[in-house]
């Protein structure tokens, strides 16, 4: 079980790491100013990278493997300066990266400024031109002339010179209908742009304008305000970026070591610790440590029995047994 969870940590950790090696390719190869130095520095991001995971890794096998505490300073002394600056360099590509691609992908303060001006024009155009005659301008233009063919029209040269008390009043119904004439032209013209504001408003709502900008920082940011009062949208988006990159760089960094940790066992634990004999020692040198010995008793013989007569040699050879 043991080698399963050790060997799943470690694929996850590959996993992340790729993940954040390529980011960070991504984002520092954007510096190039052309393809070679685009590599370049996209190889020297991912070189760094893979630093930044086995650097844990290689700490913790020399704490658990080094009896020398010297040689496990001496490495610490090195391992952590640079483990700081690959994982600061790593960090900020990770930001860089994530704010951008963020950023891109939510931001809609063009079609929402574009929505908030067509649905404005749309409101005034409405109230402008409500109560205005609906009858086509055609009709009026129609009636318009119609009347011309009225002789009073031929008498008071077009409405010039109206003397009289019927022509003036001939005049001025040809004056309402060029004036309800104008009113319908205008109309005509603000009911076609009303129609178009329409369809700009309808594909607009349908490219995402009028709705939240970022759904996921909005619903952070809401959160966040029962805690802390002030906290923005921008403010959540900032922190939702700073804690996902944070993450990402965190787990490529020691998962690694998690899962060495878990499956190695340190050399230094099979070292034999020495131990007391005396179980029940009283006095400061009874408790000192000693070494645990095993005592072989040497071999028992029976003793020769009575009238049982042996000669030299074989007492001798019995002999030498006892004290073997």
């Amino acid at each position: 079980m043991r080698i399963i969870i050790a060997a799943c940590i470690a694929l996850a950790t590959v996993a992340v790491g790729a993940l954040s090696a390529a980011m960070n390719a991504s984002f520092l190869s954007a510096f190039g100013r052309n393809g070679t130095e685009a590599y370049m520095l996209g190889g020297a991001a991912i070189a760094l990278d893979v630093i930044k995971c086995l650097i844990p890794a290689a700490t913790w096998l020399v704490w658990t493997n080094t009896p020398s505490w010297r040689a496990r300073i001496g490495f610490t002394v090195i391992a952590v300066p640079v483990f700081i600056a690959v994982l600061s360099f790593s960090l900020a590509s990770a930001l860089g990266f994530f704010g951008t691609l963020r950023t891109v992908s939510v931001d809609r303060s063009t079609v929402n400024a574009q929505l908030a001006l067509a649905e404005r024009e749309s409101t005034e155009i409405t109230t402008r031109f409500t109560g205005l005659p609906k009858q086509p301008s055609a009709a009026i233009a129609a009636e318009i002339e119609a009347l011309k063919l009225n002789r009073r029209w031929t008498s008071t040269k077009g409405c010039i010179d109206a003397t009289a008390a019927a022509s003036r009043s001939y005049c001025a119904t040809v004056q309402q209908a060029k004036a309800r004439l104008a009113q319908s032209v205008a109309a005509e013209r603000g009911r076609a742009k009303l129609a178009n504001l329409r369809k700009e408003i309808k594909q607009l709502r349908a490219a995402g304008a009028g709705t939240e900008s970022d759904p996921q920082a909005a619903l952070m940011a809401r959160i966040a305000r029962q805690a802390v009062a002030g906290v923005t949208t921008a403010d959540a988006r900032a922190g939702m970026i700073i804690g996902f990159s944070a993450l990402v760089e965190i787990v490529a960094s020691f998962g690694l070591s998690l899962g060495v940790a878990i499956l190695g066992k340190p050399v230094l634990s099979n070292i034999s610790k020495p131990v007391n004999l005396n179980d029940n020692a009283t006095t400061e040198d009874d408790r000192k440590p000693v070494n645990r010995v095993t005592v072989i008793p040497p071999r028992q013989l029976p003793p020769p029995s009575d009238g049982i007569e042996f000669t030299p040699d074989e007492l001798a050879a019995m002999e030498n047994l006892r004290h073997a």
